[in-house]
């Protein structure tokens, strides 16, 4: 990526890049949709992985809302919302 930054009076900053058009394309040609997860999906999984570790414990101090560095009820709407179940 070839690019060019101004800076002006007051801070504002200017960056204009010239990015190839191919840019997300995998070398091998793959669509960027069937190789790479959305954020959704790679935050599930970072969750996942974090109640895992944790073995399934969402709250206190060994619990993955600890390890994930967030409040237990916002752990709780994300796997609600993401509709995230612990495998049986």
């Amino acid at each position: 990526m070839n690019g060019r930054c101004q800076l002006y009076p007051r801070g504002s900053i200017s960056f204009k890049a010239s990015i190839p058009g191919d840019w997300l394309r995998e070398p091998g040609g793959a669509s960027p949709a069937t190789s790479f997860a959305t954020l959704n999906e790679a935050e599930g999984a970072h969750i996942v992985k974090a109640l895992e570790r944790c073995g399934w414990q969402g709250s206190g101090e060994r619990g993955a809302a600890k390890l994930l560095d967030m409040s237990t009820t916002t752990l709780e709407s994300r796997i609600k919302r993401m509709g995230l179940t612990r495998p049986s």
